[in-house]
């Protein structure tokens, strides 16, 4: 493993780790909080273990991944994040159909 995968495995571990130590701080000081307030204070450590996955995936650092993200042409990245999108959107869907079957039984 390169030097850039093992810096964004340790930044994805480090920020996770925060993120689930803020859940459950807030969950048990606040627990009656809705989830859109915790969001708030949650949001930030997961955004930079998201970034550390990708630089772990991609092998690649992140400013320089977005720099080559910026050189592409708009019509380029609208279908990148379009395909991203619908990814997202299926991965979501199949989640919560496993969890429909799931309790149906």
């Amino acid at each position: 493993m390169n030097n850039v995968r093992l810096k964004g495995l340790g930044q994805m571990i480090l920020w996770l780790f925060l993120t689930i130590i803020a859940v459950i701080v807030l969950n048990s000081y606040f627990g009656e909080l809705s989830w859109s307030s915790k969001g708030w204070i949650i949001s930030p450590p997961g955004a930079f273990a998201l970034a550390g996955l990708v630089q772990f995936i991609s092998g690649v650092p992140f400013n320089k991944l977005s720099s080559q993200w910026d050189s592409l042409k708009s019509w380029q990245r609208g279908l990148i994040s379009t395909l991203i999108l619908l990814l997202a959107i299926v991965v979501m869907l199949g989640v919560i159909a496993l969890y429909l079957i799931n309790t149906i039984e």
